[in-house]
């Protein structure tokens, strides 16, 4: 039957799809060839009637083990992400967790009625939700493991959570925020045991933000260390913007040469990322969750004022370019599908797609002259195309990524193979583009989600430094045998 099955395979995530392997002979099948696409999975688990539930691009499917088609058994909204799910026996109910937001405090636990539909929070201020056999509920809460008494026929949880375990591995505050699944290094078997990782959540980083020069010389620039994100050159040259922050709490800061003193922008507590300048140099464009959704904003660089929505969507509007001619171009990633196309928003116009297709563009970066836009497919390859005609596209490398312009727009920068390399341009029809050359290999520096650089008008670059080893494999895991024991003990039965 599906147990006996289930006893005998494990599911497993590879080459974005969901697998399954044999526990007798090491037999791998796939279950959904192409499952996962460009996102990062959000956890799976196993029914004992022989199906598979996981999460994938803030949604939740389910599967038969065995193979077949993917149903989707919860959408989410275009305020939350699904994640984390857990089956309870009986293969009715799932337990996941809700994030509606970029901060995991306002994450909570959330049964789903699979046949219904029906929904219920179970608890707040939680992630990644175990059901143990003992009547109690595992979950996670910023790197800590909580326990709680569960009623799993009422879905209700009973008195107030006992921490059991501090430290547990937790992926929270990634590098990346495609990492950040809120998934705890646990697992409990139906023996009793415990199995985990300490670790805590991910530590913030501390990047030096540096200059480099023509010359390859490295000059650190007067500010402190911190996580950064996506520099951004003013058009005068004399400031600097750029995101700091750990994980997904983003804030934006301008940064002074001359002075050497470093301000944060009055953006609130919410997610703010992907800085970049008006043609005047008076406001900041960027990407921001402060109405619930990722949209784009502007907010004045001498932070004045509260910041205004340009440009508002269901989907996802990210990482803004604003071309001299005050056009704002940006990536609109759409819910749901493995897709984003560019759009644009002219002066007085309304929000439009600047072309369409299969691609899933990314990093897109305006000409100095606002009549060429730079981009490159999240799988890699840069390309240029003219503005507003769009057609022809010309290929400038078939593995970069995260492309910028010279000031003079006579450079196209790109990363390759673990090196900053360049091409140089002549704008027109044709465009020209000469063979590449490295500009600094190997690419030492910063590898923060979007163009973690900028380039200063003497052509040297400034970026950043990482100053710790904090990477966090986890080369060793803790095993308590007969830890039910200590639950009930702890929490009660």
């Amino acid at each position: 039957g599906a147990e006996a099955f289930a006893r005998r395979r494990v599911a497993t995530v590879a080459s974005r799809a969901l697998k399954r392997v044999s526990t007798i002979d090491g037999t791998v099948e796939a279950i959904v060839p192409e499952a996962f696409g460009n996102s990062v999975p959000r956890g799976l688990t196993w029914g004992d009637d022989g199906t598979i539930v996981f999460g994938d691009s803030g949604s939740l499917y389910r599967v038969a083990a065995s193979g077949g088609d993917r149903e989707v058994v919860a959408e989410a909204d275009v305020e939350g992400n699904y994640a984390q799910p857990h089956m309870l026996p009986g293969s009715e109910i799932v337990l996941f967790h809700l994030a509606r937001s970029w901060d995991p405090e306002q994450a909570e636990i959330v049964a789903l009625d699979i046949a219904t539909g029906t929904q219920k929070t179970v608890l707040e201020n939680a992630m990644d939700p175990r059901y143990v056999d003992t009547g109690h509920l595992l979950f996670m809460r910023q790197g800590t493991l909580m326990a709680v008494r569960f009623d799993a026929e009422r879905l209700e949880a009973l008195g107030q959570p006992v921490i059991m375990i501090e430290d547990v591995m937790h992926s929270l505050f990634m590098s990346s925020s495609n990492f950040d699944t809120g998934a705890g290094q646990v697992a409990v078997s139906t023996s009793g045991h415990l199995a985990y990782a300490l670790g805590g959540v991910n530590p913030e980083h501390r990047w030096r933000a540096t200059r480099i020069t023509s010359d390859g010389d490295s000059i650190p620039l007067d500010m402190d260390d911190r996580r950064y994100n996506n520099f951004r050159v003013s058009p005068d040259g004399e400031r600097l913007a750029f995101s700091a922050g750990p994980g997904r709490k983003h804030a934006i800061y301008v940064h002074e040469f001359d002075r050497g003193v470093t301000r944060r922008l009055n953006t609130g507590g919410f997610f703010s990322s992907y800085p970049h300048w008006s043609p005047d140099g008076q406001w900041l464009a960027f990407t921001s969750d402060r109405d619930g959704l990722l949209d784009l904003y502007r907010l004045r660089a001498d932070d004045s004022g509260e910041p205004e929505r340009m440009a508002t969507s269901e989907d996802l509007l990210l990482a803004p370019s604003w071309s001299s001619k005050g056009v704002l171009a940006w990536t609109q990633e759409y819910r749901g599908v493995d897709e984003s196309d560019i759009w644009v928003l002219p002066p007085d116009g309304e929000p439009a797609p600047f072309f369409t297709s299969d691609d899933y563009e990314w990093h897109v970066s305006f000409s100095p002259d606002g009549e060429w836009l730079a981009y490159n497919l999240v799988e890699g390859g840069v390309y240029v195309r003219p503005y507003p005609a769009a057609e022809p596209a010309t290929l400038i490398s078939e593995d970069g990524r995260e492309a910028a312009w010279s000031l003079d727009g006579r450079k196209v920068y790109y990363i390759e193979e673990g090196a900053l390399k360049s091409v140089d341009v002549i704008p027109g029809a044709p465009f020209q583009v000469s063979r590449p050359v490295s500009v600094i290999d190997p690419w030492p520096f910063t590898k923060a989600p979007g163009r973690g650089y900028d380039v200063l008008s003497d052509g040297s670059i400034i970026t950043a430094v990482d100053v710790d080893d904090l990477r966090r494999n986890a080369t060793e895991f803790y095993v308590v045998l007969n830890w039910t024991a200590v639950l009930k003990e702890r929490v009660g039965n």
